[in-house]
């Protein structure tokens, strides 16, 4: 990474930038602008969202958002609802770095597990920060009628629940 980035928890004046960089990272594994759309609801982040929510957000050094993650703590455990980059900073470890944090801050709440519903493209990535599948969603695109969501987890470590 040739750029400093530093993490800090998402503001409300963040929320149309986060929903910009959902959108155009998902845009980016090659999905249609119609189903973009369609799941714009979805991909979006409000004000709400960041004040019920642990997000954050990896600055860079001019200040410009590169990337963020949303993780939900309930019943014990935490479900990492939502890890974008900006697709002009993919592949230069943001992603593993809010991951690493996501990770940590799950720890601090005492967690026992971090759960997501993957996006499919995203799964080797999961993979490697040491998710496992544990179950698979149906999720038919049009083009492709056998498509699947996998559902992973990856336990915290010393965490009794």
């Amino acid at each position: 990474m040739n750029q400093v980035v530093r993490l800090r928890p998402a503001v409300a004046e963040d929320a149309a930038q986060l929903s910009g960089i959902a959108l155009t990272a998902k845009a980016a594994l090659g999905y249609s602008p119609q189903l973009i759309e369609g799941w714009r609801a979805e991909l979006s982040i409000d004000a709400r969202i960041i004040h019920d929510h642990l997000v954050w957000v990896a600055c860079r050094d001019d200040d410009s958002i590169a990337g963020f993650f949303s993780l939900i703590l309930a019943g014990g455990g935490a479900h990492l609802d939502h890890l974008w980059v900006a697709p002009a900073y993919q592949g230069l470890g943001i992603g593993s770095l809010l991951m690493d944090k996501a990770w940590a801050l799950a720890i601090e709440h005492r967690a026992s597990a971090v759960s997501v519903d993957a996006e499919p493209l995203a799964e080797a990535f999961y993979q490697r920060q040491g998710f496992h599948r544990t179950a698979v969603v149906a999720a038919p695109i049009p083009g492709n009628p056998q498509r699947l969501r996998p559902q992973m987890l990856r336990p915290c470590p010393g965490v009794v629940g």
